[in-house]
């Protein structure tokens, strides 16, 4: 099978996203298939992807800055000679690609890696959401809740497969002997997502209670420099560290004692089964999708009940103050890795992507040009389901149009 992956930020984000991607098209390769990844071209693309690669698989740039986009990304495409198609996205990014695809005969696999909801409501729209999960041949998704907000029409050819998570690391419990115990944080210093300001004002709830505790939050982003402002105004700069990006991301969790997951929401949370891993408990908020499947709540962590300050401090607290608990928990962690091993995950992708390729020329972007009269029709279907005939699709809200339309008609009012 010859199976090409889209992976958008391949040369630029290091995110969970991406190496998701690259290891399962190295998990592909020593599946015996051939494996290319398709990659967005910039003005400046990095000499090397962020996540090494074996040389067998082969790098495309799609080059999205050309004038005509579509037929030069559709015509790398072709020559690639695929028999499936994978892109793994989660905003709007992904409107390009039934535009390229159509009467190709690649059937395309959407690999969506986030919770539905927020996507159609923070990173894009429903409309267009699902018009494109529409022209897909296949959907994949990490949970089986997110599947079920799928419109049923869509179900049927949806897959729920979780992320891999590698086995269990043996631990050097001699780290409970520490005399300075770590929360350890990891992610992205974007805090409308990751919400690492809970966990820094958690802390200032417990730091005089607990003066033998510290944590640690590794990782880079925009929030970088307020969180440091936050840090100084608590006046934890001694025991709230930011390390920044780092590599050796291994001997972090090893070294902690309690690893914390304040976010919002979550597509599954890779970090959450790094830490689990290595044997940490894990505090994390029960509305946080993603990580409130992870998370057995009372079994291999805690989940607190609202996203505050004070109730992550509470289910922090929990942990601080029992050692024997922590181990507990650590421990099923790691046996609750099982679910997510790499040999079981893979083989469903293996599966899944064979069954797309079977699809090959019989692909549902297979659509003939559409007469005027066809596209007039189609596009009355479409205005007159809209709750208002002026709420286009992408642009205005119905209520937005209605205040504009409003204000027109006052101002007209008040002229004459």
């Amino acid at each position: 099978m010859r199976v090409g992956f889209i992976i958008w930020g391949l040369f630029t984000s290091k995110g969970g996203l991406e190496r998701v991607g690259c290891d399962l098209a190295h998990a592909m390769l020593a599946r015996g298939h051939q494996v290319g990844i398709f990659h967005l071209d910039t003005q400046s693309t990095p000499a090397q992807p962020v996540y090494p690669l074996n040389p067998s698989i082969s790098l495309v740039p799609l080059n999205f800055h050309s004038a005509q986009p579509v037929q030069e990304v559709r015509s790398r495409i072709i020559a690639a000679d695929l028999d499936v198609l994978c892109g793994l996205f989660s905003w709007d990014a992904l409107l390009w690609f039934p535009a390229i695809l159509n009467n190709t005969g690649i059937p395309f696999l959407i690999s969506e890696h986030s919770n539905p909801d927020i996507i159609e409501h923070e990173r894009w729209n429903r409309y267009e959401h699902l018009a494109c999960l529409a022209g897909a041949d296949a959907i994949h998704v990490l949970l089986d809740t997110f599947r079920q907000k799928l419109p049923p029409f869509l179900r049927d050819r949806t897959e729920v497969i979780p992320n891999p998570a590698a086995p269990p690391c043996t631990v050097n419990w001699e780290r409970e002997n520490n005399p300075i115990k770590t929360i350890l944080a990891v992610g992205r210093l974007v805090d409308d997502t990751k919400q690492f300001s809970l966990l820094i004002q958690a802390f200032a709830l417990l730091s005089a209670k607990f003066p033998d505790w510290r944590v640690s939050i590794c990782g880079d982003g925009r929030d970088k420099a307020a969180y440091h402002s936050l840090i100084a105004e608590f006046g934890l700069d001694d025991k709230i560290t930011l390390h920044g990006k780092v590599d050796a991301i291994d001997s972090f969790y090893a070294a902690s004692h309690i690893f914390c997951i304040p976010s919002r929401y979550e597509g599954f949370g890779l970090v959450t089964t790094e830490a689990q891993r290595h044997a940490l408990p894990v505090v994390g908020f029960s509305q946080c999708s993603g990580t409130n499947e992870v998370v057995l709540h009372g079994k291999n962590g805690i989940l607190a009940d609202a996203m505050t300050p004070e109730s992550l401090a509470a289910g922090l607290g929990v942990l601080i103050k029992n050692a024997p608990l922590r181990k507990s928990m650590g421990l099923c962690g790691q046996q609750n890795l099982e679910r997510y091993a790499e040999t079981t995950i893979y083989k469903k992708w293996e599966t899944l992507l064979l069954r797309t390729a079977a699809q090959k020329n019989n692909t549902v972007l297979a659509c003939p040009p559409l007469s005027e009269e066809a596209r007039a029709k189609r596009a009355l279907e479409e205005i007159v389901s809209r709750e208002h005939p002026f709420a286009r699709p992408c642009c205005e809200s119905a209520d937005r149009e209605i205040r504009r339309l409003r204000h027109i008609l006052q101002t007209m009012t008040t002229k004459e």
